[in-house]
């Protein structure tokens, strides 16, 4: 059987990142694309329906629920992957259901442009230097650098810190991994003895969320929005795996759950110090908080404020431009991002994400009202936010591509 170059169907799971493979239906055959742990295609094989898994190699075996992408967006997308995917179709569906296809490589670039979600894939660099600063009373903070998780940083990529009240200390966020989580224990304890009685893990993501194991000799109240558990349920076996290909099996960390939920709002007294907590719609993903202190006004967006590293899409842009319009009525002069500067100033900061969310969204708009297919708006939307951001070319494809599918029934 001959494959043409344009699937039949297409399916999927786009949804946050790093996915692993998609499904492909073409002439009636299944087949399932594989992607290496560093972003590059590995090959396409004919797939099991009965179980719904690919097991093209050991490490390269991944379970996940599909869902269904529209006719249209298939062949825009499927475009976007050319001759090099088409000659790998050919030559899966020539050969033996029980046999492996050939390799071709698609570059990072191409795979974004046709849809699936690579961000934060694990890659390399040199060791980062770690250093906690003091920005308030009891407020320290270690800003993470601008790069995905390595061996260099430990995962350790976000922003993260702890307050201490007058009665304990709450650690926020939980860290990127077990090593990066086990370096923050033991920078609480060169400066406290007290109680580490609560961490906050302020959404999914694993910058956000691995580290929350280093803190279990402590018996911590794991604080999360209401939405995390089900969300770390479908994603943190696949975090784990990517994190332990990135730093190997001791300091990847596993999946910790919440022990209190967050619904609406919350308050935590560390002894003489409110905190107060905000469980938000679906924005940057589906299960954000964020954090005030009372004490100083200081606010925690945590990844509702990136400041010079582009914001990855993982939720709502609809939403996540609602709830900035909340975090904006707080009425704060200063806040810690989730990632970037360690402290800044809230009003403009803010406004620069904005600018950025707005043109993605009304250059989206544009593209789908002018018949723009999903993969050159890919290559064509908010360009003129290039140079104002670090990773743009990692992310920016990805937003886009979420965006569009969250606009284009409007």
């Amino acid at each position: 059987m001959a494959c043409s170059a344009e699937p039949i169907a297409l399916r999927w799971s786009i949804g946050l990142d790093r996915l692993q493979f998609g499904l492909l239906r073409c002439g009636g055959a299944s087949f399932a694309l594989a992607f290496h742990d560093r972003g590059r295609f590995r090959g396409v094989a004919p797939h099991r329906r009965d179980i719904n898994r690919c097991a093209l190699e050991p490490d390269l075996a991944f379970c996940c629920r599909l869902p269904m992408v529209t006719a249209s967006f298939c062949r825009a997308r499927f475009h976007a992957f050319g001759y090099k995917v088409s000659r790998i179709l050919i030559d899966a569906s020539n050969q033996p259901r029980n046999q492996r296809a050939s390799r071709v490589a698609v570059t990072r670039r191409e795979a974004l442009a046709s849809g699936f979600c690579l961000c934060c894939l694990p890659g390399s660099a040199a060791a980062v230097p770690r250093a906690l600063t003091e920005v308030g009373p009891g407020i320290f903070v270690r800003a993470g650098p601008h790069q995905e998780a390595t061996l260099g940083n430990a995962g350790g990529i976000a922003n993260v810190g702890f307050i201490v009240g007058r009665d304990c200390v709450l650690v926020t966020d939980a860290c990127g991994s077990l090593a990066d989580g086990e370096w923050l224990r033991g920078e609480i304890r060169k400066r406290t003895d007290k109680p580490i009685r609560y961490v906050l893990i302020t959404h999914v993501h694993p910058d956000h969320s691995f580290g929350a194991a280093a803190f279990a000799a402590d018996q911590p109240v794991i604080i999360g929005h209401h939405a995390l558990r089900p969300a770390l349920a479908a994603r943190g076996e696949f975090y784990r795996r990517r994190l332990v290909d990135a730093l190997g099996p001791e300091g990847a960390g596993s999946v910790v759950y919440p022990t209190e939920q967050v619904k609406d709002g919350m308050e935590i007294d560390l002894g003489g110090r409110v905190l107060r907590l905000t469980a938000h719609g679906k924005a940057h993903t589906d299960c954000d908080l964020s954090m005030l202190d009372v004490e100083t006004g200081l606010l925690f967006p945590a990844d509702l404020l990136f400041v010079h590293r582009l914001p990855s899409l993982d939720g709502s842009l609809r939403g996540w431009l609602h709830e900035v319009e909340r975090l904006k009525n707080l009425g704060v002069s200063r806040a810690i991002p989730g990632h970037g500067p360690l402290v800044v100033d809230f009003a403009p900061a803010m406004a620069d994400l904005m600018r950025y969310l707005s043109v993605l969204r009304d250059e989206t708009r544009e593209a789908i009202a002018a018949g723009v297919s999903i993969a050159d708006a890919g290559r064509t939307i908010a360009q003129t936010e290039r140079r104002r951001w670090a990773l743009f070319d990692d992310y920016n494809e990805r937003n886009v591509i979420a965006a569009y599918k969250e606009l284009e029934w409007q």
